[in-house]
């Protein structure tokens, strides 16, 4: 099935009194999100009213971070309340995931170019792994981001139009090579718990939306020595990525 995407024009909010996008970034934990104190805070009174971390970007282009909560649940309910009240441009999910590929190490980063819910499985009806029926009947299935591709630090091991899944369940290693239907039938290159809630959140509200996930743990196991010095450095990574894709 094709992945949708979105397709309305982005809008725009106000930083300094001057028209410039703005943008949101969401992820599961305050954690994922502390590398936005790089930049400087950003007055808007509009966005602070409903996030109290407003900064912007080097070239003064303000965004906004809102912890989002873990799970798909709280991922939906939260990136759609934060787009209502925010008005964005575009979001930007980020966060860590699990790498089913046997390249991906630790600290890889990787771009989705389309998400998927892994563990929906109702091919008794007809319908493929991913699949289920809209309110108006219509399968769907994998959603498109509408940002597959785009790069920053050369020296950045950057993986782009991956295909992610997403689950209300953390999966160890064991688990991963248990279920080959991820790599084999689905094309995953990683999982999460997340991804696909932000994107259909965003695609609910005809936002744009992009996806970009630091490996926490291999396909092997492989794990950070130290898992806070591993967030923070992460998120630092990732602002970046987000910084270079603003500035495109």
């Amino acid at each position: 099935m094709t992945p949708e995407r979105s397709t309305k024009p982005p809008d725009s909010r106000a930083c300094t009194g001057v028209s410039t996008p703005f943008i949101l970034v969401v992820a599961s934990s305050l954690a994922e999100l502390q590398g936005h104190a790089k930049y400087e805070m950003c007055a808007d009174d509009r966005a602070a009213a409903a996030s109290p971390f407003v900064r912007k970007t080097p070239q003064g282009e303000p965004f906004a971070v809102v912890c989002v909560g873990v799970g798909q649940v709280n991922a939906a309910l939260n990136t759609y309340q934060a787009i209502q009240s925010l008005h964005p441009s575009l979001v930007v999910g980020i966060g860590t995931c699990g790498a089913l590929q046997d390249d991906l190490r630790v600290g890889d980063l990787l771009i989705a170019g389309s998400v998927i819910q892994y563990e929906v499985d109702l091919r008794r009806f007809g319908l493929k792994r991913g699949e289920l029926p809209g309110a108006g009947g219509v399968p769907s299935g994998a959603l498109a981001t509408d940002f597959p591709t785009w790069s920053w630090d050369a020296g950045e091991r950057l993986f782009t139009s991956c295909t992610l899944g997403t689950a209300d369940r953390f999966l160890v290693a064991n688990d991963r090579r248990d279920a080959e239907y991820l790599q084999d039938e689905l094309g995953l290159a990683a999982v999460d718990m997340e991804s696909y809630a932000m994107v259909a959140a965003a695609r609910k509200a005809s936002v744009p939306v992009a996806i970009l996930r630091t490996v926490s743990d291999t396909s092997r196991g492989a794990r950070p020595r130290s898992y806070p010095a591993f967030l923070a450095e992460s998120s630092e990574r990732m602002f970046r990525g987000i910084m270079a894709l603003i500035a495109r």
